[in-house]
């Protein structure tokens, strides 16, 4: 018991000369770190799946696992470079360009130690859908005055239609059974330097003076005219909307080779919107552009590869489609001549090539023309026009069509 005691004493005094007993020397510390992996941890492993190829603007599923012999996984991460995506198992991915993708998954278990394994979404164009092909119905020949007609626009149950380049700066009301023209509009304070086609909103009918053949357009306008001024006037006043593709740096081309030509416009949710006509590889690129007045510089929302260039387009709505119409590059002696229709359906916003893209060649394509508008007439029916041309000498007049597509 004594030397119980003598050791207890003797103990507290190393204490209290360990703790200074308010001495000025420094405090001996010992550092506490966190815990990390014990020696004996089994790492865990990652499997972020196999690699997947999926069409741009689509949604991907993405499922990770994560196992552990000697524990329980505690945490995902999805990184694509240093952009987390998500910090769960599974979640869905939206592909909004075209390229590879590459995701990394990493886990981590009970004891700290980590995992990871990657996986690539190669990511394509949203691959067109081609149908039967359709057949045309001749509803009239159009009168010479617009016998370069280049748009259609349906305003208050009259049809309107505009010659191209080159052409007066009127609008035409025509007659569809006959084709007769029943009256013209001067819009006034335009220039029509190559008006390509018509597009309405609730209250304004849009002229697109937006064709680029050669790509050296600096002056590419949309004409803004108040529907309402449109039923008895034969001379109209129009707001100029002004713009500029933001990618385009370069404005010499060969002829008939610009990715910067366009001919098709439609208005959506407020917006106008461009498709254009690449006449190197049918490519089409989308642009939006503000319905207010002004100088605009306009970005590309979204494009695909189509078997044709657009040379018209047209909205229903009600049914949120789009109907485009155009043909391939007559000017390519590899390719045979043909005219489609291209129907977008089922897309997300203003994504329009995001949902269902279908394809309808028209039967006799070298017969019925050189298509250059669309619009609906009811949700399934559609009229066409095709400008007149000239063959060997002989002249071909422009026509008015119908067609009905089903779906």
């Amino acid at each position: 018991m004594k030397q119980f005691k003598m050791l207890l004493l003797a103990s507290m005094v190393i204490l209290f000369t360990a703790c200074g007993g308010g001495s000025s020397s420094p405090v001996d510390t010992i550092p506490i770190t966190p815990d990390t992996p014990t020696s004996n941890n089994i790492l865990p492993t990652a499997n972020a799946g196999l690699d997947k190829s999926i069409e741009v603007y689509q949604v991907v599923a993405i499922t990770g696992i994560g196992t552990d012999t000697d524990g329980t996984i505690v945490s995902y991460e999805w990184k694509k470079d240093t952009t987390v995506l998500a910090t769960t198992a599974s979640f869905n991915y939206i592909l909004t360009a075209v390229g590879t993708d590459t995701l990394t998954l990493t886990v981590m278990d009970d004891d700290g130690g980590t995992a990871s394994d990657s996986m690539n979404i190669i990511v394509t164009e949203t691959a067109p859908d081609n149908q039967a092909p359709v057949s045309l119905t001749l509803v009239s020949v159009l009168n010479d005055d617009v016998k370069e007609t280049s748009g259609l626009a349906n305003v208050n149950g009259k049809i309107y239609t505009h010659n191209d380049s080159g052409g007066s700066n009127l609008l035409y009301e025509i007659n569809a059974s006959t084709g007769d023209v029943i009256r013209s509009i001067t819009v006034n304070g335009t220039a029509n330097v190559d008006w390509e086609d018509l597009a309405c909103d609730d209250t304004h009918l849009y002229i697109a003076d937006i064709g680029n053949n050669l790509g050296s357009r600096t002056d590419l306008k949309i004409y803004k005219i108040l529907k309402s001024d449109l039923d008895a006037n034969i001379m109209v006043n129009a707001e100029i909307i002004s713009f500029s593709y933001a990618d385009q740096s370069t404005f010499t081309y060969d002829p008939f080779t610009t990715p910067y030509d366009a001919e098709a416009l439609i208005t959506y949710n407020g917006q106008l919107y461009v498709f254009t006509k690449n006449w190197a590889n049918h490519t089409s690129k989308v642009y939006s552009i503000p319905t207010v007045p002004g100088s605009y510089e306009v970005t590309s929302v979204g494009e695909n590869v189509l078997d044709v260039m657009v040379t018209g387009a047209a909205i229903d709505g009600v049914k949120n489609s789009i109907a485009l119409v155009g043909y391939t590059n007559p000017y390519d002696i590899d390719t045979a001549f043909k005219s489609m229709i291209v129907k977008l359906s089922a897309f997300t916003g203003d994504n329009f090539f995001s949902g269902r893209v279908a394809e309808y060649e028209i039967i006799n394509s070298l017969i019925v023309g050189q298509v250059e508008a669309i619009i609906f007439n009811t949700a399934s029916e559609f009229y066409l026009s095709a400008e007149g041309v000239t063959v060997l000498s002989v002249e071909y007049p422009a026509k008015l069509y119908k067609t009905e597509i089903i779906e």
